[in-house]
C-alpha cells in the first residue's frame, strides 16, 4: 500500500503473506490470517490494530505507535517496534514470542501471554506504562530508565534486568524463582514475588 490507509481492514487470510503499509496506518484493521505472515507499518499507527492471528508471524513498525493494539495471537511471533508506543498494548499472544520495542513506552501494556517470551526495550518506560511476561518462563530487558513504569514477570521463572535507574516505579517477579537484576532504585516498589528467587 503505497498511499496512507484510513477507515480501513485488510485480511491476509490463509496463505503466507507479506503486507506493507508505506504511509500513514489510521483508525484500520489488518489481519495476517493463516500461515507465516510478515506485516510491515513504515508510517505512524494510530487508533488501529495490527493481528498476526495464526502462524509465526512478524510485524514491524518503523514509526510511532499510538492509541493502537497490537497481537501476535498464536505460533512464535516476532515484533520490531522502532518508534515511540503511546498507550497502545502489544501482546505476544500464545507461543515463544520476541518483541522488541526501540523507542520511549508511554502509557499502555507490554505482554509476552503464553509461552516462554523474550521482551527487549531498548528505550525507556514512562508513567503508567505495564510490562508484563504472564505466563511461563520469560526474560525481561529494559535498557533505558524505567520512570513511573511497572514490570511484573508474571507466572514461571523469569528473568528481570533493568539495566538504568528505576524511579517511581515497581517491580514484581511474580510466581515462581525469578532472576531480578536491578541497577539503581530511586522512590520505588521491588518486589521478588513467591518462590526462591
Amino acid at each position: 500500500f503505497d498511499e496512507s490507509v484510513a477507515s480501513s481492514f485488510v485480511n491476509g487470510n490463509a496463505g503466507a503473506d507479506s503486507i506493507t503499509f508505506k504511509e500513514t496506518f489510521v483508525s484500520s484493521q489488518v489481519f495476517g490470517g493463516i500461515d507465516n505472515d510478515v506485516i510491515t507499518l513504515t508510517g505512524n499507527v494510530s487508533k488501529s490494530t495490527v493481528r498476526g492471528n495464526e502462524g509465526d508471524d512478524t510485524i514491524s513498525a518503523k514509526d510511532t505507535l499510538t492509541d493502537s493494539f497490537v497481537n501476535g495471537n498464536q505460533g512464535s511471533d516476532t515484533f520490531s517496534l522502532d518508534g515511540n508506543s503511546t498507550d497502545s498494548s502489544v501482546n505476544g499472544g500464545a507461543g515463544e514470542d520476541t518483541i522488541t520495542m526501540a523507542g520511549v513506552v508511554a502509557g499502555g501494556k507490554v505482554r509476552g501471554d503464553t509461552g516462554e517470551d523474550d521482551i527487549n526495550i531498548t528505550g525507556s518506560l514512562g508513567a503508567k506504562s505495564f510490562v508484563n511476561g504472564n505466563q511461563d518462563d520469560d526474560d525481561i530487558d529494559v535498557t533505558g530508565q524505567v520512570a513511573g513504569g511497572t514490570v511484573h514477570g508474571g507466572a514461571g521463572e523469569d528473568s528481570i534486568t533493568l539495566a538504568d535507574i528505576i524511579k517511581d516505579g515497581a517491580v514484581n517477579g511474580n510466581d515462581g524463582n525469578d532472576n531480578l537484576d536491578l541497577e539503581e532504585g530511586l522512590r520505588s516498589t521491588i518486589n521478588a514475588g513467591e518462590g526462591t528467587d
